[in-house]
């Protein structure tokens, strides 16, 4: 009867219920005791000062006849007299023992009832809540909060444990977020000096030369060229960071779009990037729409494309597959495949392999689509195809529902 099957959850106040028959059970059998006991006591008390019960007291009483005559009468043995106070005063408190008992026993009982009651039913529930909301508000969320007996603590418990799950969760994202970032940063920091370096170099060349008229005029125009290049270097790194840091606040517009105009999309974008390469380019689908950010989808293959035509030496092989909730693109190239570094950090903020013999490329491509396609509950996986290197780059939920 306490139980409600649906959940598997036994209610409280009907588990309750259960403890009240001992309780009634403890008081009634504790009650007949004392009264017993208080009674055998008494005789006891008496049996103790045998005078007591020897000791007569008589008295008179009046009484009138049919015939109006009055007549007197005595009464002997007129309850127990005791001796002295003290002995009246013991078997008075004996007397009524049993009138200050009985409540009190039957008070222990409930209260007994209750404290056994909340030990076994809710008192390990409450400590563990108690227990976790401590350790939350210090912010300390590895942990496991055990539920304890099935009721609605438990139930109570196991939200807690959802909420502590979904914080733990939050504070792993904003904290691999925040170190990210700051990898980013030093990263961004650590190429940047290059053409600072350079473009200061360029322009103590110029103080130094100019002034004195050692300088001819081609060769002036030759520094400055350099000078154009590495401020365009710059620029191209601060509108590379800026996208960088505007994927947290990425917002998809998805909405239904044909798999055959998508294709002919991605087949086109290819021939412009690898206008000097063989493309192979092959697509499989099982649905005729799909539901997508289609400028965030073309944005991660102009990169994938773009990361296998720096690398390929004939030809990039591009496969393209649709089916169910998922959209993955493949590319792979017929380089040197990734190195075992690569294969680690290629997805990693300005990533390049020592041997990479460009040296221009900011190593960010690869990162920003890895972190479109987490966005979009999908993955990166890079890895060495049967040519060369290969990367893929997996889309979930690309359905209606």
């Amino acid at each position: 009867m306490g139980k409600i099957r649906k959940t598997g959850i036994h209610s409280l106040k009907w588990s309750f219920l259960k403890y009240i028959p001992v309780c009634l059970i403890l008081a009634w059998l504790g009650a007949m005791a004392i009264g017993i006991g208080t009674n055998n006591l008494q005789d006891w008390y008496r049996h103790k000062y045998p005078k007591a019960d020897s000791r007569r007291v008589t008295a008179y009483e009046i009484r009138k006849s049919v015939d109006e005559t009055l007549s007197f009468y005595s009464k002997e043995n007129v309850g127990v007299q005791l001796e002295s106070f003290r002995q009246r005063l013991v078997y008075g408190i004996i007397s009524y023992a049993q009138v200050l008992l009985v409540p009190l026993w039957v008070f222990l009982c409930v209260g007994g009832t209750g404290v056994f009651y909340y030990k076994r039913e809710m008192e390990k529930s409450i400590a563990a809540l108690q227990e976790a909301s401590d350790k939350i508000s210090k912010n300390y969320l590895d942990f496991h909060l055990e539920p304890g007996k099935p009721n609605e603590l438990s139930q109570l418990c196991g939200s807690f444990e959802k909420m502590r799950e979904a914080l733990y969760r939050n504070n792993q994202e904003t904290w691999r977020m925040l170190e990210e970032r700051k990898r980013l940063n030093a990263a961004f920091s650590h190429d940047i000096r290059t053409p600072i370096t350079v473009l200061k170099g360029y322009a103590d060349l110029l103080g130094k030369y100019i002034p004195d008229g050692r300088i001819s005029e081609e060769k002036l125009m030759g520094i400055l060229e350099m000078m154009s290049g590495q401020i365009t270097r710059l620029e191209d790194y601060t509108r590379k960071m800026s996208a960088v840091h505007k994927l947290e606040d990425l917002e998809m517009e998805i909405r239904p779009v044909s798999v055959n105009e998508l294709s002919e999309k991605l087949r086109g974008i290819s021939s412009v990037l690898a206008p000097s390469r063989k493309i192979d380019y092959t697509c499989e689908s099982d649905r005729e729409n799909v539901f997508i950010d289609e400028g965030i989808i073309l944005e991660v293959y102009e990169n994938l494309v773009s990361n296998a035509v720096r690398y390929a030496e004939l030809m990039v092989k591009i496969t393209v597959k649709v089916k169910g909730d998922r959209l993955e693109i493949s590319v792979e190239d017929d380089g040197n495949g990734f190195t075992r570094d690569a294969l680690k950090c290629a997805a990693d903020p300005f990533f390049r392999d020592e041997k990479d013999k460009d040296k221009v490329h900011f190593g960010l491509g690869l990162y920003i689509s890895r972190i479109i396609c987490e966005k979009l509950q999908g993955d990166l996986i890079i890895e060495n195809g049967t040519m060369g290197g290969k990367v893929t780059a997996n889309f979930e939920g690309i359905t209606k529902e």
